[in-house]
């Protein structure tokens, strides 16, 4: 569809697509720009497709192109709100429906096994963090112990949490679409996070101080696996990966592995891990680290 925006009388496309540059963005937007102007595309949708083109013959990953596509078209819809001349309603849901009619690309998924974490990485990368950052590394343990995302383990409340046994405490959360679930964590380890937490109503909230952002707390966990592991590929998702790995590899059942983490499809846990050998007959224990813990008391 060859539908060209026609903007106001007067108006100038290169100005009005200047003013919608967002910081984040502005040089893959003015990139964008030169390639309209050094072209002579002028401003239709059909410059919208070849400028996709380009960007796939400049050898770039389906990632970047899609980035360098999300961001020319955001521009587009910027100068079609701002600036373009009056168009009927049908007109304009025929050009947003031509925008999104050029697709993105699908992106490889990063192979799972390489951001796995072995519960002998794990020990090593739990030693160091709790000398750098106490708090991340009892968030890094307990995400490795539930395999929760950081969402999940900031919202957890006092209130959610019930002891069932002398040893063990069941989770009750809301997950990812809604979704209601349990996990489990052993007395212990719920006594060193009340210690060095101190919390009143949040589990992860130390005290009355603000919360932590997830941005934060997964920040912080790639920086220290990086600094401590020199693996730049780790991220706070992985410890959620290396939880269903090890689950898997001590005898949980792919069933029980994709309720724990609150998938709705069990076909989603099987495409993630079905490189994983799975030992049925083995009994699953608990993982209790063997280290000694520094934290302050």
């Amino acid at each position: 569809m060859n539908a060209d925006i026609i903007v106001k009388q007067g108006a100038d496309v290169y100005a009005l697509l200047e003013a919608g540059i967002r910081p984040a963005y502005r040089y893959e937007s003015r990139e964008f720009i030169r390639f309209l102007h050094d072209n002579g595309h002028g401003f239709s949708l059909d410059a919208l497709q070849a400028w996709k083109d380009y960007c796939l013959t400049r050898g770039h990953k389906a990632r970047t192109v899609n980035r360098k596509l999300m961001v020319a078209k955001q521009l587009f819809r910027f100068v079609l709100d701002q600036g373009a001349d009056e168009i009927t309603a049908g007109k304009r849901q025929a050009i947003l429906d031509a925008l999104d009619g050029v697709r993105k690309l699908k992106e490889p998924r990063p192979a799972v096994e390489n951001k796995i974490l072995t519960e002998a990485e794990m020990i090593v990368f739990l030693d160091s963090a709790e000398e750098i950052n106490p708090e991340i590394a009892l968030m890094s343990e307990f995400l490795w112990r539930t395999g929760l995302r950081v969402s999940e383990m900031l919202g957890i409340r006092l209130s959610d949490v019930k002891q069932i046994s002398r040893a063990v405490y069941e989770i009750r959360l809301i997950g990812k679409g809604s979704k209601e679930r349990s996990t489990w964590i052993d007395a212990d380890f719920l006594r060193v996070l009340k210690r060095f937490f101190k919390p009143v109503d949040l589990l992860f909230q130390r005290g009355r101080r603000r919360p932590r952002s997830r941005s934060y707390v997964s920040m912080n966990i790639k920086r220290l696996a990086s600094r401590i592991l020199d693996r730049r590929n780790l991220s706070a998702h992985s410890l959620r990966h290396s939880f269903a790995t090890n689950g898997l590899e001590k005898g949980r059942s792919l069933q029980w592995v994709s309720q724990a983490l609150g998938h709705s499809d069990i076909q989603t846990t099987s495409r993630y891990y079905a490189h994983i050998a799975v030992r049925p007959g083995e009994v699953f224990q608990t993982v209790h680290l063997a280290r000694e813990r520094r934290l302050a008391s």
